[in-house]
């Protein structure tokens, strides 16, 4: 049965969250400088906005978290 849009924006916005989330633990345990990883975190939290806020609407909200509902739990 094919896939609906929102079913496959759905599914990359979760992706994206694992993908982010899996970085952000890579860079807790990064031997890096406090300035720098901070320097790093901001832009990475920017690129992580920018890429996630076209995918998921906020009246879909709902909906996406019966799917996944961890990744929102996240973000409160």
């Amino acid at each position: 049965m094919p896939k609906d849009t929102h079913e496959l924006r759905f599914e990359l916005h979760h992706q994206l969250v694992t993908l982010y989330r899996d970085f952000f633990d890579r860079l807790v345990e990064a031997d890096l400088r406090d300035g720098d990883a901070a320097r790093l975190a901001q832009r990475i939290l920017l690129s992580r906005q920018e890429a996630l806020k076209q995918l998921v609407d906020p009246e879909e909200l709902p909906a996406y978290a019966q799917l996944y509902p961890d990744d929102l739990e996240e973000e409160a």
